[in-house]
């Protein structure tokens, strides 16, 4: 039975959570989660002359969007401010689709992409194998072309290949503007490793002995349990489980503890960011878009999830510690007393599961689960 003292510790850690709950404002909808607004703003900022602003909108439609259209409102942008290569790949990804937007504007964005093409070099790569990846320079890997080509600034190029089942490889070329390089893959196949043989040791059985005294007054003998394999006293009294287990909810509770303070930073670091966004949109005259700003939807969201994670391990750590401090039991036998026994009471504790805690506490674990 928990004593009134741990209760009330228990119900006052239940409401610190719950006021960390409540203390987070509510996220409200803003323009910077709309990409037609986005790409409206941006498309804008082009007509007047200012793609480098015009840049930031349309990059984080395309982050929040994904489309073809997107992609190749991202393209035209990059193209009018001289990124040729970024331009050619967001053109060419949108031309690859049937968009029913990217049809309607299909001679326009070849067209767009044909000016870019002319300000790169192009690679040719021979003799890549099915599934071959390539990265230019520190860029992320990206799956190779059906026509094995691809598109470069120009100058020194390093190209990282990969392909399932060979070895990777580093090739380095140079190309120029508007010419073509030739360079081989020459992956080489990974030799299948031979699989040694695992020996199965099995364990000995665990034998626990017991030894029977017969009592010399003539009341019952006494049943002694023996030492169990791993030394310890066989069935007698031990605290070892409830104390690792209270351990162990402290360490969760502590856990939690920190999730949640590091959802707090998150929040404000989010919200800072988007305060930023709002100022510079509506400045007189209005401020180029800062692109390192438009990341703070992935602080929002997961600063929210560490806040409920986080609120969840204090109350899971709270009810294991509570739970496994037991109470106080006495083992006898015959006239003389064992030592007291602490622990979890399995029956007591299984009660509480199913029925709740006893009318005294006046509060129910289905209560508990519900919040």
């Amino acid at each position: 039975m928990v004593s009134p003292g741990r209760w009330s510790a228990f119900v006052g850690i239940l409401a610190t959570v719950a006021v960390v709950a409540a203390a987070s404002p509510a996220r409200a909808a803003v323009d910077n989660d709309d990409p037609e607004r986005l790409i409206k703003r941006g498309n804008d900022l082009r007509r007047q002359g200012d793609n480098i602003r015009a840049f930031g909108y349309l990059q984080r439609a395309h982050e929040l969007a994904g489309t073809p259209r997107t992609g190749a409102q991202l393209g035209l942008c990059e193209q009018a401010l001289g990124r040729f290569a970024d331009a050619e790949t967001h053109l060419t990804a949108a031309l690859s689709t049937n968009d029913a937007w990217v049809d309607a504007n299909r001679a326009g964005l070849e067209a767009s992409r044909s000016v870019a093409r002319k300000k790169l070099g192009k690679i040719q790569i021979t003799g890549a194998p099915p599934g071959t990846t390539v990265a230019i320079g520190n860029a992320a890997p990206a799956k190779l072309p059906a026509d094995s080509t691809i598109w470069v600034a120009p100058g020194a190029t390093n190209l990282a290949l990969e392909a399932p089942g060979f070895r990777s490889a580093t090739r380095a070329t140079q190309v120029v503007e508007g010419g073509t390089a030739t360079v081989a893959a020459g992956l080489a196949p990974v030799a299948a490793a031979a699989t040694p043989a695992t020996a199965v040791a099995t364990a000995p059985a665990t034998t626990t002995t017991s030894t029977t005294t017969p009592a010399p007054d003539g009341t019952p003998p006494v049943t002694t349990p023996g030492p169990d394999d791993n030394g310890g006293a066989g069935d007698g009294p031990r605290d070892d489980g409830a104390s690792a287990l209270r351990i162990t909810g402290l360490a969760v509770a502590g856990t939690g503890v920190a999730m949640v303070v590091t959802g707090f930073v998150l929040r404000n670091m989010a919200s800072s960011k988007l305060e930023a966004i709002n100022s510079d949109a509506n400045a007189m005259p209005p401020r180029p878009y800062n692109p390192e700003n438009g990341n703070w939807k992935t602080y929002d969201t997961s600063g929210w999830a560490l806040l409920g994670v986080g609120g969840a391990a204090i109350v899971t750590g709270a009810i294991i510690y509570l739970v496994n401090r037991g109470d106080d039991t006495t083992v006898t036998s015959g006239a003389s007393a064992a030592a007291p026994r602490r622990g979890p009471a399995s029956g007591d504790f299984a009660r509480r599961l199913s029925l709740g805690w006893t009318p005294q506490h006046g509060v129910s674990l289905g209560y508990v689960a519900s919040f």
